[in-house]
């Protein structure tokens, strides 16, 4: 009896999750903001090398948030009375993941055109 009633408060928890949006993944691990790149022809390079710390900055919070959802996987526990609960919250993991590596690449090539921006506009190094 003591294991189904555990058995339901974990679906129900997995279903509350699921139905505010967070699955875990939103109230756990934090998603860093996105950085605005602006033109490198317009900025110096001492804005630029600022600019490449909050870059950098922002990777390495990408990267936590990946580990952190990485993490969360392990938390979700398997439910007979809920087994879509379970493919539910992967599939949002999933996105999220997915969603974080679109943006850092997103941001990594804004940063590399602001740099050969910077060049052409500076010249050279």
């Amino acid at each position: 009896m003591i294991r189904r009633l555990a058995h339901r408060v974990c679906a129900l928890a997995l279903v509350l999750a699921a139905s505010t949006g967070s699955a875990q993944t939103g109230d756990y691990c934090n998603r860093p903001w996105p950085i605005v790149i602006p033109d490198g022809s317009s900025v110096s390079k001492e804005e630029l090398l600022k600019i490449q710390r909050d870059v950098k900055k922002y990777m390495e919070g990408g990267d936590a948030y990946i580990a952190c959802l990485k993490r969360e996987e392990a938390l979700v526990p398997a439910d007979p009375y809920q087994p879509n609960a379970v493919a539910e919250a992967e599939a949002v993991r999933a996105r999220k993941h997915n969603a974080m590596i679109d943006e850092m690449e997103l941001v990594a090539a804004r940063f590399n055109a602001a740099v050969e921006a910077h060049k052409a506009a500076h010249g050279g190094g």
